[in-house]
């Protein structure tokens, strides 16, 4: 089930690094996945080359100090190779001095670095929590500065497709320290762009500027952060295999200097574009049993998005999506993923929703339900490339889960018995989903109001599917395909779909500094099937489907069949008793579940208690009179 592609009206970008001949003209920061399946990028701070998870909820570099807390080292699993970062070892570290909080100024009062070579661990603070996968993570650090430089970022030259396919220019390793650019030493000061021949008749080159000695991926005297604590779970493999975290979020949430990613991204406009693939084997891929195989045709649907050439010129035409690396496209887009969809400008003036990759979606539905109910017709995404799966706040979830054809016995899904308790605070709580359950139906949504009121408030049944009618009002559809979110793994997770509730973040708290309303997050299970462009100048978020997909709405639990004077419930697919108490005398009838008035002998016990009053107050009357009369006779 793939909405019909609807190029006229859908917006063409103006700003950034758009080319009017279609080919690709910016840079490309390539981008890996650990063996736990975490986002990083290779970076070197202080000579050192690190592994940084990408982060876009933060904004800086934050650095796991070796022999920490935070840089934990399993040698008998999948972190033994773990390098971290050794402040001993840098020569132009410095640290501050004091122990204050260091959050952006409209947070609390300006922070001030007082700088030193020596580091001091006692002048660590404890920074407010943050909530990844519906798991809360807190960290300490230490506020320092150093040397940075961004081994994986290169840049096309002469128009041509930057390198994405792993390598930068020379067929030199890009990653973990390797040379760039046809020999040239990717690291320190080593001339990353003229120190060899420019591979393959220069189609690319190094991320070098004019002075030949220092790249443009280069900064001395970056802010860092040390950290030394930070929380880890045995069930969930977030930052467990990466040596710190390079923050994708705008400068609103700076607290000191502007971290090197804005200034990359800066001089390009704000504008960059996300090809992230998982690696091959991270879903669990759907195999049709033999009863489906018998079952009618039509049943389910298949839907395979065609890259489209960009230009016909044949150097632009290696722009396709490759499907297997993942990169992050900046000052431009390639445009051979098809048209983008834009989300409408996001309101301006918060730091948090200035900062991150955030969106409006409007109307989410599953099984032509709107699972947002009565709440709203709209809510706040984000894209976060900390969280593996779809974060939804726990009303949506539990709405959406009702809907789904997944194990509900699962006390790790819905749990059915009081005394089994699942401790949500070390695992995420997820539901599992049979191989004869799928395909799954998609969960689709749309980036701009569609003003469609339906029985189930707002946004009902939708058009838009292969050989249907188009999408209301001209509205394009964006699907996020849940069949594809199903985790391929050995381990506790293995099968389970990667859709969690959030029922953590947005609650109040003593230091609400990074707290926001409960968004809905988009992980790196969700973002592998879309090519995300973000244009921050002019703060809105484009979405294009890019990977083939099974979906089926025959599995979609049965609407609930209300009787009486029930009325019906969308978002949680349930009926709901009429409130009979809003009548006297009035009660409900459970068999069938009307209200009706009580019954006759109640009328008659009423009747009898108001003759007894009666009597009483005539009683009482005539003992009154009784009383005058004997006084008026004694006289």
């Amino acid at each position: 089930m793939l909405s019909s592609v609807m190029g006229d009206h859908l917006e063409v970008p103006t700003s950034g690094g758009h080319s009017p001949d279609g080919s690709f003209q910016g840079s490309v920061l390539n981008v890996h996945f650990t063996e736990n399946k975490n986002l990083y990028t290779n970076v070197k701070v202080g000579g050192q080359p690190l592994k940084l998870a990408l982060n876009s909820r933060v904004e800086g570099i934050y650095v796991f100090m070796k022999d920490s807390q935070a840089c934990h080292v399993d040698e008998e699993g999948e972190e033994k190779n773990r390098v971290c970062y050794d402040p001993n070892t840098s020569r132009n570290s410095t640290w501050c001095n004091n122990d204050l909080l260091c959050l952006p100024a409209i947070l609390s009062k300006s922070y001030e670095c007082y700088s030193d070579s020596n580091l001091l661990l006692e002048n660590k603070a404890e920074y407010p929590s943050m909530y990844y996968d519906s798991l809360k993570f807190t960290e300490s650090h230490v506020e320092g500065s150093d040397d940075v430089e961004v081994l994986d970022l290169v840049k096309a030259a002469g128009g041509g497709d930057a390198a994405g396919e792993g390598d930068a220019a020379g067929g030199g390793d890009a990653a973990g320290g390797g040379d760039a650019a046809g020999g040239g030493d990717a690291a320190g000061g080593g001339d990353a762009a003229g120190g060899g021949d420019a591979a393959g008749g220069g189609e690319e080159v190094g991320y070098a500027n004019a002075a030949g000695g220092e790249t443009d991926a280069t900064f001395q005297n970056t802010d860092v952060k040390l950290v030394t604590d930070l929380s880890l779970y045995k069930g969930w493999s977030l930052f467990k295999d990466t040596d710190g975290m390079m923050g994708l979020a705008g400068r609103e949430l700076s607290c000191r200097n502007v971290s090197a990613w804005n200034i990359i991204v800066e001089k390009s406009n704000s504008l960059y574009a996300l090809d992230v693939n998982l690696p091959e084997g991270s879903v669990k891929p759907f195999v049709e049993s033999p009863t489906q195989e018998d079952s009618k045709r039509g049943a389910s649907s298949y839907a395979k998005f065609v890259p489209k050439k960009a230009s016909s010129n044949e150097a632009d035409g290696a722009a396709e999506p490759s499907g297997s690396t993942s990169e992050i496209h900046i000052g431009d887009y390639k445009k051979s993923f098809g048209p983008i969809v834009w989300s409408e400008p996001r309101e301006r003036g918060g730091i948090f929703s200035d900062s991150f990759m955030q969106f409006t979606l409007y109307n989410l539905e599953v099984c032509q339900n709107n699972i947002f109910g009565k709440y709203s017709s709209n809510w706040q995404g984000v894209i976060d490339l900390s969280s593996k799966c779809l974060v939804l706040p726990k009303m949506f979830w539990l709405s959406l889960m009702e809907y789904l054809p997944v194990n509900k016995n699962d006390e790790r899904c819905i749990p059915k018995r009081k005394e089994v308790t699942f401790d949500e605070g070390t695992v995420p709580r997820m539901c599992a989903v049979d191989p004869g359950s799928r395909p799954l139906p998609v969960l689709k949504f749309y980036l701009s109001d569609n003003d469609t009121v339906s029985d189930n408030n707002i946004g009902g049944g939708s058009g838009g599917e292969i050989g249907g009618d188009p999408p209301r009002g001209g509205i394009q559809e964006v699907h996020i395909p849940l069949d594809n979110l199903i985790i391929n793994e050995e381990g506790q997770n293995d099968g389970y779909l990667c859709v969690l509730p959030d029922v953590h973040e947005g609650v109040s708290s003593e230091n609400s500094g990074r707290t926001t309303k409960p968004l809905i997050k988009f992980g790196t299970y969700v973002i592998n099937n879309f090519y995300v462009v973000v244009d921050q100048e002019n703060y809105r978020v484009g979405f294009a489907n890019k990977k083939e997909y099974h979906s089926s709405n025959d599995r979609c639990t049965q609407r609930a069949q209300c009787v009486g004077n029930q009325f019906y419930e969308p978002a949680l697919n349930i009926c709901v008793d009429p409130d009979c108490s809003v009548w006297y005398f009035y009660t409900l009838n459970e068999e069938t579940k009307k209200c009706e008035s009580i019954s006759s002998r109640f009328y008659v016990f009423l009747l009898i208690i108001l003759l007894l009053l009666l009597l009483d107050i005539q009683s009482y009357y005539f003992y009154r009179k009784s009383v005058h009369v004997a006084k008026v006779s004694s006289r």
